[in-house]
């Protein structure tokens, strides 16, 4: 698994727009990218959405972004979806997701990081259904609240569970499309 796959998979343009060099701390090279996704940087980034398929037919660059029923992800997946890519809500609650799917007339599909069988699940139906992968934007993760009585070593195991170890099993398995886009010369 490469620890850049997140900044990877969003790609060059936002690399030109907020140079952060490879060798830069992960957390800065992520910083860069939720900036520029959430200061809506993006879409003046981002221009021509579309490529030019082996057919000659126009096809719309496709977005993933996990946890998009709210908050941060709602907001990535609205600004992705306004730039002219094809977005999918990536939620573990159908009716949470498929509200924000329609808020923001994008698709919607179930993926729950907690479990491995939905992992797999998600990643075929992205292969049966879509076809191709462009952007990968993770962010659904758990955090447990400031008051929450759990003693701090019980949180964490948890926490990493989902938030690391699930997170880059579903990066690894959604690889190979990623890659394949880039393949094809589908740039984001």
């Amino acid at each position: 698994w490469c620890p850049n796959a997140i900044f990877a998979a969003v790609g060059s343009s936002i690399g030109q727009m907020a140079p952060t060099p490879s060798s830069a701390p992960r957390h800065r090279r992520l910083y860069c990218l939720a900036v520029a996704l959430t200061s809506g940087l993006l879409s003046s980034s981002l221009g021509g959405m579309c490529w030019s398929g082996s057919d000659g037919m126009a096809a719309r660059r496709l977005a993933v972004v996990t946890g998009a029923n709210k908050g941060i992800g709602f907001q990535v997946a609205k600004q992705l979806q306004e730039s002219g890519l094809r977005v999918v809500v990536a939620c573990r609650n159908r009716a949470l997701g498929e509200q924000a799917a329609l808020t923001l007339g994008c698709e919607c599909e179930i993926l729950d990081l907690a479990s491995e069988d939905s992992i797999e699940a998600f990643a075929s139906t992205l292969e049966s259904k879509y076809g191709q992968l462009d952007v990968l934007v993770n962010n659904a993760a758990i955090a447990f609240k400031a008051a929450d009585p759990t003693p701090f070593c019980d949180q964490t195991v948890p926490t990493l569970a989902i938030n690391f170890y699930a997170t880059m099993r579903l990066t690894d398995r959604l690889l190979p499309l990623l890659r394949a886009s880039a393949g094809a010369g589908r740039q984001p």
